[in-house]
């Protein structure tokens, strides 16, 4: 399971190549724009199996920033990392 490039065209794609540098920076070298299936098809497996789907994420910003800010952070922090994969390969 891992955090994806939104499909092509999203908006959520657009935010997440437009950020993408400051969000390396500020999470010590994460992406959010990699497509690690690409990877994985190319490695050679004999049986890959996938599925896209928007995760439920709770980045925890209420312990660091208290009530007021939390809603607003988690939201669009989820709205970035919310696009996964969550699959299966066999070599």
């Amino acid at each position: 399971m891992e955090h994806v490039l939104a499909k092509k065209l999203s908006v959520t794609n657009k935010l997440q190549k437009r950020y993408q540098q400051y969000w390396g920076i500020a999470f010590y070298g994460c992406r959010l724009d990699r497509k690690p299936w690409k990877t994985i098809q190319g490695a050679g497996f004999s049986s890959l199996e996938y599925e896209r789907f928007a995760a439920d994420v709770d980045v925890g910003s209420q312990r660091y920033l208290g009530n007021r800010l939390t809603g607003w952070i988690n939201s669009g922090l989820e709205y970035l990392i919310g696009p996964h994969v969550l699959g299966v390969a066999i070599k």
